[in-house]
């Protein structure tokens, strides 16, 4: 309870993927320490030890990955598909809890894996998976609206430079019609990319580590 408190004033903030990462990242470490300490120590020490890693891992969970993850959920999925994104990810939750259900009396449990404490190393592999991809694949939605959101996903950003990308839009009136005039500034590890509105799409082809302007016309974006 208290981790989920203090994520109230963490997610006001730091971003999504920040907490998203360190959540992983704690809790990989608690999971290698636990199956550490079962590995090579018994008894008492063994038994405490693993106690604190599992209360650890309780909070920083409570704190960040588990709060943060409805939030992630609700601001990446589109307007038009929120709903079927929270059914299928809240599918998906179910299935992989029901997985694991299983599968950790089955680890625990001295008449059948016998793992003990030693079991952490087995989700430290989930934990570290879950990690890379959330460090190439999660992008930061903190202070984005669903529109900005669309252009930056709309460009293919990559998902480490949503934080930094500028993203520009204004309205203008061009024959009795409203359109949104929306620019993109991203900046990547060889080239900086600006996307200007024009009347004709007109890419320009340039070498890493030279400015790529791209024109274009989007109409109001209708999420």
């Amino acid at each position: 309870m208290l981790g989920t408190i203090i994520s109230w004033s963490l997610l006001s903030h730091f971003g999504r993927r920040t907490l998203y990462l360190f959540g992983q990242a704690v809790g990989l470490l608690c999971l290698v320490v636990m199956g550490i300490v079962s590995s090579f120590l018994s008894g008492d020490t063994a038994s405490w030890t693993a106690g604190g890693m599992l209360l650890a891992f309780t909070f920083f969970y409570d704190a960040t990955i588990g709060p943060v993850c409805y939030s992630i959920v609700a601001e990446i999925s589109s307007t038009r598909l929120r709903n079927k994104t929270i059914v299928l990810a809240r599918i998906w939750y179910n299935i992989l809890g029901l997985v694991a259900g299983t599968l950790t009396p089955i680890m625990l449990n001295p008449d059948a894996a016998d793992l003990g404490g030693k079991s952490g190393f087995v989700y430290a592999g989930t934990a570290l998976i879950m990690l890379v991809w959330t460090w190439y694949r999660l992008p930061e939605t903190k202070g984005r609206s669903f529109t900005e959101l669309d252009m930056l996903f709309d460009e293919k950003t990559n998902a480490r430079d949503f934080k930094s990308a500028s993203v520009h839009i204004g309205t203008s009136s061009h024959g009795g019609t409203q359109r949104d005039n929306i620019s993109l500034t991203t900046r990547t590890h060889r080239s900086v990319i600006h996307a200007v509105p024009d009347e004709e799409t007109q890419p320009l082809k340039a070498e890493d580590g030279i400015t790529k302007a791209i024109t274009f016309t989007t109409e109001r974006m209708d999420r």
